[in-house]
């Protein structure tokens, strides 16, 4: 688990909090970064679409879900980025349950 804390003044940042994870995650560099070491046989070499919290709505009848990040390479790859807080069996429901979505858009 990618996990560090940085200390401004009084005020404690934690990657883990959704917006500060969007927000550092939003800048193409460090999103290539993280992709980079995580999926190194991919050989990603340019992110050229970054959305922090992008919605997905399906239909009328389901609920609506949003991505921590959603990225594109310049091969139209897409990545789903999820900050996990969860302990670990959670992971591959979360994941298998994103992954559909994607899927049907």
């Amino acid at each position: 688990m990618l996990r560090r804390s940085y200390l401004a003044g009084d005020f404690k940042q934690d990657l883990t909090l959704d917006p500060i994870f969007g927000y550092v995650m939003s800048k193409k560099e460090n999103c290539l970064h993280l992709l980079q070491m995580a999926l190194p046989e991919l050989d990603i070499q340019e992110i050229v679409d970054i959305s922090p919290q992008k919605p997905i709505d399906l239909n009328l009848f389901e609920k609506t879900s949003r991505l921590d990040v959603y990225a594109k390479d310049k091969q139209e790859r897409v990545y789903d980025i999820e900050m996990q807080n969860l302990p670990v069996d959670f992971l591959t429901r979360r994941a298998w349950y994103y992954l559909r979505q994607l899927n049907n858009t």
